[in-house]
């Protein structure tokens, strides 16, 4: 076993021997014959080398192109953050104009307020509750109003909240006149005119109004606006309720019907306005 061992140290040492004593000439041949035999395995082993650096290159180039993807994305990110919070801050800049300008514009005496709870302990959406009250000069029934017309009047309050019952409510009754012709009528709360379970506000359609004991002979149209009349004490007059939809002959052949859109939209109620005081003109 241990002449097995030493055989191919002494083959070796035997070869390397010969190659020092071998006169030159045979000696160049014999490392030429060597090269040429081992210049396969040296252009593999090269082969190999290169196509490990190129591997090694492109993972590399590969997780930079990663990371720059990555610090993309997170800027996309950014500047869509900023885009919405610009388009929030403009559309919030935009509502403010609005509001001061419809305070500053009308012929009333307006509180602002803001709507910090919908319905009662059912979850109907038929009353609001304000975030100001008796402390503010507020106090029922007063109307009140968004920027588009019409919402509710002051049921009752506290010294800082108000709630407000909606013109939607089954109970509610508004005396309006239509124009130009001035025909009086009775508004009715819009859950009565259903005919079925009501459903939340929240599920409902825009829901419209109608306006009752129109008289048979006055001109009614399409479009035409329909205002508070003031009777009754609880509205001023003048303030906007909706316009003119629709017209029909009651069954009872007595006077007329109006179907009239809100002007209040009564699924975006955030800022109100209570009328403490009304002068000469129309809301809004």
């Amino acid at each position: 076993m241990k002449a097995k061992k030493l055989y191919l140290p002494a083959a070796l040492a035997l070869a390397l021997g010969m190659l020092w004593v071998l006169p030159s000439p045979y000696a160049r041949m014999l490392k030429g014959l060597v090269r040429d035999g081992m210049a396969p395995y040296h252009a593999l082993t090269g082969s190999i080398e290169a196509r490990a650096r190129q591997f090694i290159e492109r993972s590399r180039q590969r997780r930079v192109l990663a990371d720059q993807w990555a610090e993309q994305q997170a800027e996309l990110k950014e500047l869509q953050r900023k885009v919405l919070e610009f388009k929030g801050l403009r559309d919030e800049n935009a509502a403010l104009r609005r509001q001061l300008n419809y305070v500053s514009r009308s012929p009333a005496d307006l509180v602002g307020c803001r709507v910090i709870a919908r319905g009662d302990m059912t979850g109907w959406w038929r009353t609001l509750r304000l975030n100001r009250g008796a402390a503010d000069g507020i106090q029922p029934p007063m109307a009140v109003v968004s920027e588009r017309g019409l919402v509710g009047r002051i049921e009752a309050t506290s010294r800082h909240t108000a709630d407000v019952l909606l013109i939607s409510d089954a109970s509610s009754r508004v005396s309006v006149r239509v124009m130009p012709s001035g025909t009086p009528g009775i508004l009715e709360g819009a859950s009565r005119q259903l005919g079925r379970r009501e459903l939340p506000e929240v599920l409902l359609p825009i829901a419209t109004f109608d306006v009752d004991f129109l008289s048979l002979q006055d001109d009614i149209h399409e479009g035409h606006r329909v205002l508070t009349s003031g009777l009754g004490g609880i509205f001023p007059a003048g303030i906007l309720v909706g316009k003119v939809t629709g017209v029909r002959t009651d069954p009872s052949g007595l006077y007329r019907r109006a179907e009239i859109m809100p002007a209040a939209d009564f699924r975006r109620l955030d800022t109100l306005y209570v009328v403490r005081y009304m002068h000469e003109g129309t809301l809004p």
